[in-house]
This record gives C-alpha cells, structure tokens and sequence, in this order.
C-alpha cells in the first residue's frame, strides 16, 4: 500500500539530481576508503562508504 503524496514534476526532478549528488560524493569517499555516517534504525552509525554502496544497490533491487 503506497501512502504517499504524489509530488509535482519539478520536485522529482530535483530530487533526483540530489540522489546523484550524494551517489557521486559515496562513491569518491568508497575509492579512498572513507567512512560515511548514516542513520540506521534511528541510530547514527559509521560505516565504509563501499559497504552503503552495496547496501544501497541491494535495497534498489529488492524494491523492482
């Protein structure tokens, strides 16, 4: 069941290009080796950026 409100076409678009932004930005922090902190079950936490990489793309194809 998909609760959300729909949002206009202007507002998908930027929100895409800022999906982009923050794929380019982890994936130059994954090929020196750097952390990023992100949220997990309402805990901040540190991980590789290599490692949110591979959970990001496995999160994707388990929602197609």
């Amino acid at each position: 069941m998909n609760n959300q409100t729909p949002i206009s076409e202007t507002a998908r678009w930027g929100l895409n290009a800022l999906h982009r932004a923050v794929r380019k930005e982890v994936e130059k922090k994954s090929k020196l080796g750097q952390y990023v902190i992100i949220s997990r079950q309402g805990k901040t936490v540190r991980i590789l950026a290599a490692d949110a990489l591979r959970e990001a793309d496995n999160a994707q194809h388990s929602a197609r």
